[in-house]
C-alpha cells in the first residue's frame, strides 16, 4: 500500500513538465522517494528481525513444552527408581539431542552414580567413562553438589578448572546441575558434549527448567519407594503378629477344651455329679476359728489331734485362696462337685 506522501511524490513526477523548468521538481520528488523506499527497508529489515526473534522464541518454547511434557510422563508412568534416570536421560537424548549424560544420587557425604548415557557410562569401555563415586566437595561434581550452583563450560580444552578433572570433563563442552528439592540435594545432572560452545544461554534456559523437574520427580520418586519399603516391612510385622495371635488363641482353645474334658469325666461316688461354683472360703475360715475355739477349750490329751487337724486346714484354706486367685486372672471356672442332697 503506498502512503499519501509518496502518492504526493509520484504525482509531482507525472504533472511536472519537461526540461529545466520542471528538473528541479522532478529532481527533489525523486530525492524524497529514494528516502521514503530507504525508510520502508529499514522498518521491513526490522520487522524481519523481529520475527527472526518471535520465531526462534516460539521454537525454543515449542522445545521446552514438548521436553516437559515427555518428562512428566516419565515421572508419572515410572514407579522403578532404577529405571527413572535412565528413562529422564533417554527422553534429554531425544528432545535435546544430549548424546552424552550422567546422573548420581545424593548419599550422606558421597555422591553415588545412578545410570549414564555415551561417554556417561560409568565403568565402560570408552575413554570418557566417568567416575562411580564422587565426594561432596572433591572434583567438579563433588562442588556442583556443595555450592549448589550449576556449573556450565563452553571449552574444556581451555578451562584452567578442568585441567586436574576426570577425563570425561576435559573436552567439548558441558554442564552440571545440582538437583534440590525443598534446599534438598537429590543428585548431581551431568549434560556432555564433544563439541564446543553447545549449550548457549537459550538451550541452557530449558536445561535448567528440566533440571528443576528431574529433581522433583527423583525426589517423589525415592519417597514413594522408601514408603513401599515401610509398608512392606509393616506388613511382614502385621501378619506374623496376627500369626502369634491365633496361635495364642489356639493354645487357650485346646486348653479350654482339655480342662472341661477332665470336668466332664469328673466322677464322685462312681456317678458323674453336676458341678456348681465352690462355695465362699469364708465357710473354711470359719471352720478355721472352731478349731481354734476347740482347741483352746479342750487341752489336755486331744490337744495335739486337734492341732494337727487345724493346721491341715489352714493349709488347705491357703492353698485353696491361691487357687481361687489364680483361676481369676485366666477367666477359667471355678468347679467343684455339688454336695449331696439330704435324703428326705
Amino acid at each position: 500500500m503506498i502512503s499519501n506522501e509518496a502518492r504526493k511524490y509520484l504525482e509531482i513526477l507525472a504533472e511536472a513538465p519537461q526540461g529545466p523548468a520542471g528538473h528541479s521538481a522532478r529532481e527533489g520528488a525523486i530525492r524524497a522517494l529514494e528516502g521514503i523506499l530507504d525508510a520502508a527497508g529499514f522498518e521491513r529489515d526490522s520487522l524481519l528481525r523481529s520475527m527472526e526473534r518471535a520465531s526462534t522464541e516460539l521454537e525454543g518454547r515449542v522445545q521446552e513444552l514438548s521436553l516437559l511434557r515427555r518428562l512428566s510422563e516419565v515421572l508419572a508412568e515410572t514407579l522403578d527408581t532404577e529405571r527413572l534416570g535412565l528413562e529422564i536421560l533417554h527422553v534429554l537424548e531425544e528432545e535435546q539431542e544430549v548424546s552424552d549424560s550422567a546422573l548420581w544420587v545424593a548419599d550422606s557425604e558421597e555422591l553415588h552414580w545412578r545410570c549414564g548415557v555415551g561417554r556417561g557410562v560409568a565403568h565402560g569401555t570408552r575413554a570418557g567413562s566417568v567416575c562411580q563415586t564422587a565426594r561432596m566437595g572433591e572434583g567438579l561434581v563433588g562442588l556442583t553438589a556443595t555450592r549448589r550452583e550449576a556449573l556450565v563450560v563452553h571449552d574444556a580444552l581451555v578451562e584452567s578448572r578442568c585441567r586436574n578433572a576426570e577425563e570425561f570433563l576435559r573436552m567439548g563442552s558441558f554442564c552440571l546441575f545440582p538437583l534440590l528439592c525443598s534446599g534438598r540435594l537429590v543428585g548431581v545432572l551431568w549434560l556432555g558434549s564433544t563439541d564446543r560452545f553447545a549449550f548457549p544461554s537459550q538451550r541452557l534456559r530449558i536445561l535448567t527448567l528440566a533440571a528443576n523437574q528431574i529433581a522433583q520427580g527423583l525426589a517423589g520418586s525415592d519417597l514413594f519407594a522408601r514408603l513401599s519399603r515401610y509398608s512392606e516391612s509393616l506388613s511382614e510385622v502385621v501378619e506374623a503378629r496376627c500369626l502369634e495371635l491365633e496361635e495364642k488363641h489356639e493354645e487357650i482353645r485346646r486348653t479350654r477344651g482339655a480342662w472341661q474334658a477332665l470336668l466332664g469325666r469328673l466322677q464322685i461316688g462312681g456317678v458323674q455329679s453336676e458341678l456348681e461354683p465352690m462355695p465362699k472360703p469364708e465357710r473354711l475360715h470359719q471352720v478355721v476359728q472352731n478349731l481354734r475355739a476347740i482347741a483352746a477349750a479342750k487341752g489336755g490329751a486331744h490337744e495335739a489331734t486337734i492341732a494337727s487337724a487345724l493346721a491341715l486346714i489352714e493349709s488347705f484354706m491357703a492353698d485353696y485362696d491361691v487357687y481361687l486367685d489364680d483361676a481369676s486372672r485366666t477367666g477359667w471356672p471355678v468347679l467343684v462337685a455339688e454336695d449331696r442332697k439330704e435324703a428326705a
